[in-house]
């Protein structure tokens, strides 16, 4: 798409979402994009969680001195395995409610 500015033209790139618009994917397109996002998403999920795993270890391991500092420890494995588990659920829902739109649209086509 040619555009002019005053005596110079130049073409705009066409996005990768605009140029491929048209094109109708597979029906088993986006079954295969939830796969690869629930694997990447459980790969992250574990790793985090692992994170966790090692702070509990280590917190068992160092013995903290006192209550308080064994208490922030605890609080902060858990909030971290919290938010974790969160995140992965929404993730995952997020991803099959689009997948599921995608589906729908594509067998409406």
């Amino acid at each position: 798409m040619a555009y002019t500015s005053g005596h110079t033209s130049f073409y705009m790139p066409v996005r990768a979402d605009e140029q491929h618009r048209d094109e109708v994917s597979p029906w088993w397109h986006p079954i295969v994009e939830f796969a690869t996002h629930v694997i990447v998403g459980t790969l992250i999920f574990a790793t985090i969680a692992l994170a966790v795993v090692g702070l509990h270890h280590f917190t068992k391991w160092l013995d903290p001195p006192t209550e308080y500092v064994a208490f922030g420890l605890g609080t902060a494995e858990q909030t971290m395995f919290t938010a974790d588990l969160i995140l992965f659920v929404l993730f995952i829902v997020k991803t099959a409610w689009r997948t599921g739109r995608r589906l729908i649209h594509s067998w409406n086509e």
